[in-house]
């Protein structure tokens, strides 16, 4: 038997409960069955289609911060590189852009090999060329005072006294560490004033101040 139980409202504020028993062995009763197996095969199909969609869902959503991560991070890495580059900050600059590895994107690790040739270059070029200029030219100061004149400089050689005499009494890579800290200690103070440096010239250090940009009080600065 199939048996089924409906409440009715009627106009009149009465409820009905209707109740319906049908003999399975009749012809209604396979047709019943057959509307229960399809309204359970319907359901069926919609829990997997939602599980479908769902996973279809998750899917797109962690490709699209995948994708975003292969992008933004090593673009946020190049972004800091250049901020440094402009410092003139060039230790480890480029493993420092790249992360150690070049990206999977083209057009990303096209920038990378870019920037990795850029920080050569200025690395090269502040090896000739004193740093403090070259950040000058970076950040576009000397092109904006290019123009000639004259100006009252300060110029200071400072040398190491009895070096020759140092170098014969002591061992070649103690000399070399020595002379490391030094000229970094000297120009650290020198550019810590204003100061540029110009050159080393054997173990005596050239250093300009009121040039390229104005120094007020230069000489005492020198001192």
């Amino acid at each position: 038997y199939w048996f089924r139980s409906v409440y009715i409202d009627s106009l009149y504020g009465l409820k009905w409960q209707v109740f319906v028993l049908i003999d399975s062995d009749s012809r209604i009763g396979p047709m019943l069955e057959k509307s229960a197996q399809a309204a359970a095969n319907i359901r069926h199909t919609n829990i997997m289609l939602f599980g479908i969609l769902a996973g279809v869902v998750v899917a797109a959503v962690l490709s699209a911060v995948g994708i975003a991560m292969l992008l933004s991070l090593p673009m946020e890495r190049l972004a800091k590189g250049m901020e440094q580059l402009v410092m003139l900050e060039l230790m480890d600059l480029h493993v420092f852009a790249t992360a150690g590895r070049p990206s999977v994107v083209s057009e990303v690790r096209g920038c990378q090999q870019s920037f990795g040739a850029l920080e050569r270059g200025l690395n090269a070029f502040s090896k000739y060329v004193p740093r403090d200029v070259v950040k000058m030219m970076i950040s576009g100061v000397m092109s904006r005072n290019s123009s000639m004149g004259w100006r009252i400089v300060t110029v200071m050689f400072a040398d190491i006294v009895g070096f020759t005499s140092m170098c014969e009494s002591i061992q070649s890579e103690i000399l070399v560490d020595l002379m490391a800290e030094y000229f970094q200690e000297m120009c650290d103070e020198i550019a810590s004033t204003g100061g540029v440096l110009d050159k080393f010239i054997g173990d005596c250090i050239m250093a300009l101040w009121n040039v390229p940009t104005r120094v007020q009080g230069h000489q005492a600065s020198a001192c």
